[in-house]
């Protein structure tokens, strides 16, 4: 965690770039978007997610880049 923490703040504050950060570490995520509140975005692929008759579930990804943290599971 402590990496992926030091590599993206090194990427905010020193190369200034648009980057696509992918983590599975939240806290990470929300840390850096409330310290830098005008260079980094929380946002994930929007999906729906339905449970059938049989108890498995479906997942239907909707391509749609979606405000916030993924919730629930990472797919």
């Amino acid at each position: 965690m402590a990496i992926a923490h030091a590599v993206l703040r090194s990427m905010v504050d020193s190369l200034c770039c648009k980057t696509l950060f992918i983590t599975h570490y939240p806290l990470v995520a929300t840390d850096l978007e409330r310290e830098f509140r005008d260079e980094v975005r929380n946002v994930h692929m929007g999906y729906e997610e339905r449970t059938r008759i049989d108890g498995s579930q479906e997942i239907t990804f909707l391509y749609r880049l979606t405000n916030g943290l993924a919730p629930g599971k990472s797919y």
